[in-house]
């Protein structure tokens, strides 16, 4: 077992000027494309060796132009050691890549008062215009908990800023001062048809109706009443980032007639959805799996076997008992309508169907099935996946690193005296400090990783085509930035930390070996004084009974 452990780095709480903001705009820009091209172990080392090297020659200059010199010599140092290891034309081992992670940690710790290791996904921006005195939250512990804060009193340099590195939020201040001017016109703010819009929130003392008519009205996708809650405002985050992140919606179209599924297929390609066409209903079960889709949208009448058969048999299968199934025919009769809809089916479409009103029902209902499905999937509190659906995913995970004959790492974290949190302060303040964490990881860690709560205060964390040591500076990046985000617990603030047991495959070959080795170590943390990270390696020999008193 090799344990890792270090107190949390202190939170600066002093904000950045606008100028200071202003200047750093171009060196974030740069710095956050080295965020996710070293990380990203999906992609060949190669490839990432040099992307990595074109962005560190263009923030040297940059750096140095600024006067940054500590961060312009940590970007020579590494490109020069990057160009003698590619000339010697033999690729980077765990130990190397560990030395690649740890630079760009030391690179982004020196850029000023919100260092952080390299996120694997980059960490949201938030702009406020907002007078003296009209925010109070520090930004240290906004960075901690995985947003920037970017505070602003004059209109113009926060107009300025946004314009040139626009933020995933702006966030005005309904009282801001702004005589003769008015709200700043922002980037795609005219509406929901601007490209790229930026998305805009308020904020203020009054909290009434007439206060929320006037922010919805100028656009707004969330209000804060004051004082601003970190918390509300990073659940407003969340919400936006899973929008943005959210996967093409799928189509799966069964279809005998082959002008109809072309019309129905470009017009919902069209509107950014990715269709699969079944000309032979009889064939229906290999796509059905092999797409996935959102929504089946099927002719009545078919030869071989009726839409109405073929729901029937869909709906016998647990796997398909929610997906939506939207009916399409030339059927005119309001009886056998309400008949087949009585068959399973969420709606019926008659032909012939405006683009308009196919996109609108088809859009409308998948949407509600992927909803539907999330629910059963993923925990109510966390958003993250489930104890049963994050098992089946390992095992999926572990069989795909088998074929490719990738490294995968497996991970399991407990919280510190998390009981004494809720025999304190209450579950309510408990359960604030889990979805702290689950944001923690979902903002740090990539998009092919995932993350589920395995039950109570414990989580589970499976890293693709991760080796170990990759996986302990990830995940002990994660623990230390837990532990240094100031939890607010009723009046109180205080200080949750967490323990971390890693196992990797190949080492461990299948699942329940990986799950009880990680456990394992998780449990040697514990022993070890807790607040640190352990791995488990094979020839580790096992724990003599459990730890007391986690």
């Amino acid at each position: 077992m090799d344990p890792a452990g270090s107190p949390p780095p202190p939170c600066d709480d002093a904000w950045p000027t606008t100028r200071e903001f202003a200047s750093r705009a171009r060196l974030l820009a740069i710095l956050r494309r080295l965020d996710l091209t070293w990380p990203d172990l999906t992609r060949p080392q190669t490839d990432r060796v040099v992307d990595l090297l074109l962005d560190l020659e263009a923030l040297i200059p940059v750096a140095q132009e600024q006067g940054r010199n500590g961060l312009a010599l940590a970007a020579r140092d590494l490109e020069r050691w990057l160009r003698g290891r590619r000339d010697q034309g033999t690729p980077l081992d765990d130990g190397e890549q560990v030395e690649v992670v740890d630079a760009l940690v030391r690179m982004r710790s020196e850029l000023g008062p919100e260092p952080r290791a390299p996120g694997i996904s980059s960490m949201p921006r938030v702009c406020i215009l907002a007078p003296r005195g009209g925010v109070d939250i520090q930004a240290g512990q906004a960075t901690t908990a995985g947003c920037l804060i970017e505070l602003f009193e004059d209109p113009a340099a926060f107009q300025a800023v946004v314009e040139s590195d626009p933020p995933d939020l702006v966030v005005l201040d309904l009282e801001a001062s702004m005589p003769g001017e008015g709200p700043p016109v922002l980037p795609g703010s005219a509406g929901p048809s601007s490209p790229n819009p930026v998305p805009m929130a308020f904020l203020s003392h009054y909290a009434d109706l007439e206060a929320r008519l006037e922010a919805v009205r100028a656009g707004g996708v969330a209000f804060f009443p004051k004082p601003l809650d970190l918390g509300a405002l990073l659940d407003t985050l969340d919400q936006l980032q899973a929008h943005q992140l959210q996967e093409p919606l799928r189509v799966l179209v069964v279809e005998d007639d082959p002008l109809t599924a072309a019309f129905c297929a470009r017009i919902l390609e069209g509107a950014g959805m990715r269709t699969a066409v079944v000309r032979d209903p009889m064939a229906v079960m290999e796509p059905l799996v092999e797409h996935r889709p959102d929504v089946l949208l099927m002719d009545v009448y078919m030869p071989g076997c009726s839409g109405l058969e073929l729901a029937s048999v869909i709906r016998q299968q647990s796997a398909y008992v929610s997906l939506p199934i939207v009916y399409l025919s030339a059927e005119q009769h309001l009886r056998r309508q309400l008949e087949a809809l009585a068959r399973g089916a969420e709606d019926f479409l008659t032909k012939p169907v405006s683009p308009v009103h196919l996109i609108s029902i088809v859009t409308t209902r998948a949407l509600r099935g992927r909803q539907l499905r999330n629910l059963l999937v993923r925990d109510s509190l966390t958003g993250l996946l489930n104890h049963v659906h994050l098992k089946d995913k390992l095992r999926l995970e572990v069989a795909r690193s088998a074929r490719a004959g990738s490294p995968l790492a497996f991970a399991m974290l407990d919280l510190d005296g998390f009981k004494a949190v809720n025999d304190t302060h209450g579950h309510a303040s408990g359960d604030r400090v889990l979805k702290n964490l689950a944001r923690i990881l979902q903002r740090r860690l990539r998009r092919t990783d995932v993350s589920g709560r395995w039950g109570g205060d414990e989580f589970a964390v499976i890293l693709p085509d991760t080796p170990l040591p990759v996986a302990l500076r990830v995940m002990d990046e994660i623990r230390t930035r837990f532990a240094g985000l100031p939890q607010e617990v009723g009046r109180e603030t205080v200080r949750v930390t967490l323990s971390c047991g890693i196992a990797a495959y190949p080492g461990f070959s299948d699942p329940p070996g990986l799950v009880d080795a990680a456990d394992q170590a998780l449990y040697a943390a514990k022993r070890l004084g807790r607040d640190r990270c352990v791995t488990s390696t094979p020839c580790d020999p096992p724990l003599a009974g459990d730890p007391t008193g986690l």
